[in-house]
């Protein structure tokens, strides 16, 4: 078998990518091409499905298998000729003598493809030697591929400058993913398929075991910690000779010891194994690629899992203990280096639990709810028993820390109770700590109380710990980094804007000092719910836009919360721009019934998109999900949003000429009288006030009174002034304008719209106006002609997007028939019933036909009314 391939491809997986990659890659000049990977990577079975290619493509194929007896140039030099000859490849002059085989090689006339395999066996300087000037001296039509396990010491640079050589690694070979999937088609069922491809890792021996141990019937209900469908002994016999074989003693002790770290860096290989030389081990791990993939900078590297199994299985038969002992060093090491994960996986492994308390504890126990965020606090707690968890009360804290941010608080305060009783039972020191760790879980109850209550204030509480939290900064940095946080959470949702920017200015500053964090992307979402009181639309999204590219993948793998508040800010921002179909899109990725439970993720996914459903035409779903808002907020005991979702509802009842609906439901909810309380300086969510006042004023322009709407206007600009909350400001200067037009006092409502229009250009606020009516629209009409610029162009973009959105038939459409839409579009322009007819092309008779049905469906008759009465319902623009 010297001159033929050891490999029997019959069966085998033809991997057209690889074959590819080996032909056509660069240089197109190459005359060598080496393929270098470690044992089992298919470099056998690659190079004999190549020979058997071109033979059939007309190509003469010579094979070469080396042994140690190649190593000598002159017998390697003879096994070429040998080859070459039993391939009936007619060469040029020469002997077999090395010094002129290159000659040999130089004079050969057919098409020729030499396949050289296991090529470490004969590696040396005088071999390298003889490969190069091959490589060299070879005629375009003959073509030299070499197998080895390790690069061979030739001239690589002198080769790729003459464009004579091409180089293919390890990961070429790996199997990718649908390369996977038909090698094991039918051999496992989809989810074990995917398993074995993730534990694998694309080996090609590997794969080729688990198909031969599935053919076996072993490939059911397969997973890596049970019955795996790898033979486990075939498997780390190949490992032991054919992978740790050709490391050195020292090596393969140092591989020994490092197994347990995940990561192998250079400073816990230090620590654990105690010795200062695990840079030179891992940088001579790098023959061993990819089956241990050796990071760039040389520092650290990481096993393959069927290697890093390995070892760990041989350290606990020839070394019971040993792991144990290794993990500890880990434990104490990244403790100290304050990576509190890594220090309770490897004290769990050491099935050391009270140490990885103790540990949780010293990293901060609650506070870790910053430094690590709730899903990696919630799989440091999941490796620790239950009944451990419940015997030390810092982690009861932690974990009543959870239960808030999922809204689950119910009990909290018994809890919380029974904790303080058990703190005069501690130890001095253990009892001052725990006594801190209950003040910062009694501020994060905040967050419940504040969707729970309906008249809450929190601000003694939170001023208080502010002021422990700034005396403690020195030397637990971590109390401030929890109370901030909840403070400014607090702050925009209820307080004003100013405070609420200096909070975060704070919050960032602490955050710089206490890096790194796994929280400190929330900083950005503070600067986007301020930029959205401020009505800085634009750079609302321009935050949001950059802050996804950094950290997206935090957002959909570590904070469901961060994700749906980014949700629910942008889409309002959207919304309030008037960009409704893109504010929808976002608002309805919100999933309500989720464990994410803050009243702004609620108000996006329920109450802002009705909104948006209800002006793009759909009221009746839009009413519907209000109640079920509504309904929600009365099964989870939450007022706020259902005292939104009912102010929303009554004003969208009056948009449809609802009165009787939106009376009776204001009545229910005592809407009158919570906004009352809200304009006296009760403390509700900011979104709650604002929608108290619109409902109010509706009701109250419905009832003719335009005065108590213009008081209410006014109550709320005071309001919105002294919160900085720009929107609402806007909002209030055009419902004053509303209410004063209504009162007939036409330059006071003019000079409010004009002051609305300013600040709304500012920011791009449009939607609102539209949401004031078609009377405010009509009023914006009739002023912009003596507007100036710019202001006259974006007021008429405002009017443009109000008409195109009726013209997409929103209400209008289950009112009137495509033909009286038509006319009445028509009679809006003061046509007379013949323009009309011969516009649409329509008999006299039958214009005056629909006309009849319009005024009755108006009830009104004659066309000025008609008109002004389908204005009024926003059925025409």
């Amino acid at each position: 078998m010297k001159f033929q391939p050891i490999a029997h491809i019959e069966g085998s997986l033809w991997r057209q990518r690889v074959m590819a990659r080996v032909a056509e890659a660069a240089p197109a000049s190459a005359r060598l091409t080496l393929v270098v990977a470690p044992a089992g990577f298919g470099k056998t079975t690659l190079l004999a499905q190549l020979a058997q290619r071109e033979r059939e493509q007309g190509v003469k194929v010579a094979w070469l298998n080396c042994d140690s007896r190649d190593a000598d140039a002159q017998v390697f030099s003879d096994n070429l000729l040998a080859a070459l000859k039993q391939s009936e490849v007619r060469a040029g002059p020469g002997r077999s003598l090395l010094d002129h085989f290159a000659t040999v090689v130089a004079g050969i006339a057919d098409p020729v493809a030499l396949f050289i395999d296991d090529y470490d066996q004969a590696a040396g300087a005088a071999v390298d030697e003889l490969l190069c000037s091959i490589a060299l001296a070879a005629p375009p039509h003959v073509r030299v591929m070499l197998a080895c396990r390790s690069m061979p010491a030739i001239p690589l640079a002198r080769l790729q400058l003459a464009g004579r050589v091409r180089q293919l690694d390890a990961d070429l070979l790996r199997f990718d993913h649908e390369e996977t999937q038909r090698l094991l088609a039918g051999c496992f069922p989809s989810q074990a398929l995917e398993s074995v491809a993730a534990y694998t890792q694309g080996w090609p021996f590997a794969l080729q075991l688990a198909r031969l141990r599935a053919a076996s019937g072993r490939g059911e209900g397969w997973s890596p910690e049970a019955d795996s469908p790898l033979p486990r002994r075939q498997l780390f016999d190949y490992l032991a000779r054919e992978v740790l074989g050709t490391l050195s003693q020292a090596s393969q002790a140092f591989l020994s010891d490092v197994a347990i770290l995940e990561e192998i860096d250079v400073a816990a290989a230090n620590a654990i194994r105690q010795h200062d030389n695990s840079l030179h081990h891992i940088q001579e791990l790098a023959m061993l690629e990819p089956v241990v993939v050796i990071a760039a900078s040389c520092q650290s590297a990481r096993l393959h899992p069927l290697l890093r199994d390995f070892l760990l299985h041989r350290m606990s038969v020839q070394a019971p203990g040993r792991a144990a002992e290794l993990h500890l060093r880990a434990a104490a090491y990244f403790s100290a280096a304050g990576r509190v994960d890594d220090a309770v996986f490897h004290a769990v492994a050491a099935a050391r639990f009270d140490l990885a308390a103790q540990m949780i504890e010293a990293a901060g126990a609650i506070r870790l709810l910053v430094t690590l965020g709730e899903p990696r606090v919630r799989l440091l707690l999941r490796q620790l028993p239950a009944a451990l968890q419940q015997q030390r009360p810092r982690l009861r804290l932690l974990l009543l820390g959870l239960q808030i941010e999922d809204h689950d608080a119910q009990g909290a305060e018994a809890e919380i109770a029974r904790i303080e009783l058990q703190a005069d039972l501690q130890e001095p020191a253990e009892a001052a700590e725990l006594a801190v760790d209950l003040r910062l879980t009694r501020c994060l109850l905040l967050l419940d109380d504040a969707e729970r209550l309906l008249h809450f204030s929190p601000w003694a509480q939170l001023q208080a710990a502010r002021a422990e939290g700034r005396h403690r900064r020195l030397i637990d940095p971590l109390f401030l980094g929890l109370v901030l946080p909840v403070e400014l959470f607090l702050l925009q949702r209820y307080g004003p804007t100013d405070r609420a920017e200096r909070r975060v200015g704070e919050v960032d500053a602490l955050y710089d000092d206490i890096r790194p964090l796994n929280t400190s992307p929330w900083v950005w979402m503070y600067q986007l719910c301020n930029a959205l009181a401020r009505g800085e639309l634009e750079r609302c999204e321009q935050i949001a836009n950059e802050s996804l590219k950094r950290d997206l993948n935090y957002i959909k793998h570590s904070q469901k919360s961060l994700g749906q508040l980014l949700a629910a800010v942008l889409g309002r921002a959207l919304y309030e721009q008037g960009r409704l179909t893109e504010a929808l899109g976002l608002l309805t990725t919100l999933v309500p019934t989720e464990s994410v439970r803050f009243l702004e993720v609620l108000a996006g996914a329920m109450v802002d998109t009705a909104r948006c459903q209800f002006v793009l035409g759909h009221p009746g779903p839009a009413i519907e999900l209000l109640k079920q808002a509504r309904d929600l907020a009365f099964e989870e005991g939450l007022p706020h949003l259902r005292l939104l979702a009912a102010a929303v509802q009554a004003e969208l009842e009056l948009r449809q000429d609802h009165g009787e609906a939106a009376a009776s439901l204001a009545d229910a909810e005592q809407l009158a009288q919570r906004w009352e309380e809200a304009a006296a300086g009760a403390v509700f969510p900011w979104l709650v006030v604002e929608a108290l006042a619109r409902s109010r004023f509706a009701l109250q322009l419905q009832a003719a009174d335009g005065a108590a709407a213009l008081q209410t206007a006014e109550r709320l600009l005071t309001l919105a002034a002294q919160a900085g909350r720009q929107l609402a400001e806007i909002l209030a200067h055009g419902m004053r304008a509303r209410a004063l037009a209504r009162l007939q006092r036409v330059p006071e409502s003019e000079a409010a719209l004009l002051d609305a229009l300013q600040r709304a250009a500012s920011c791009g606020a449009r939607q609102l106006f539209i949401d004031l009516g078609a009377d405010t629209m009509l009023q914006l009409r009739a002023m912009a002609p003596k507007l100036a610029e710019p202001l006259q162009r974006w007021t008429g973009q405002t009017l443009q997007l109000w008409e195109t959105l009726f013209q997409r038939g929103l209400s209008a459409a289950e009112t009137f028939s495509e033909r009286e839409l038509e006319i009445l579009r028509e009679l809006a322009k003061d046509q007379t019933t013949k323009m009309i007819a011969r516009t649409l092309m329509r008999s006299p008779e039958t214009v005056k036909y629909h006309l009849k049905s319009i005024f009755a469906k108006l009830g009104v008759n004659n066309r000025e009314d008609a008109v002004a009465e389908a204005r009024r319902r926003a059925q025409l623009p």
